[in-house]
């Protein structure tokens, strides 16, 4: 079990589950909008559907992370 975190200028290859990550992140910061993806909610720009009609994180750095459908009904 690996995760790459992605930080400011810099990513972290950490030696554990995205499960275990998530317990340790504060869930009013940090939010799992799929099964392989945690989006720290002040880097998020906005929340926007793609050309297929599926939900994205738009980051505040150009970056897009899908959302899950069960998640996205959340």
């Amino acid at each position: 079990d690996y995760v790459v975190a992605h930080a400011d200028q810099a990513r972290h290859l950490l030696h554990l589950s995205l499960a275990r990550l998530e317990e340790r992140l504060d869930p009013a910061r940090f939010l799992r909008v799929h099964r392989t993806h945690i989006v720290n909610l002040e880097h998020v720009r906005a929340f926007k559907a793609d050309v297929r009609g599926n939900l994205e994180a738009m980051m505040l750095d150009g970056a897009r992370v899908p959302v899950s459908r069960s998640r996205a009904q959340e």
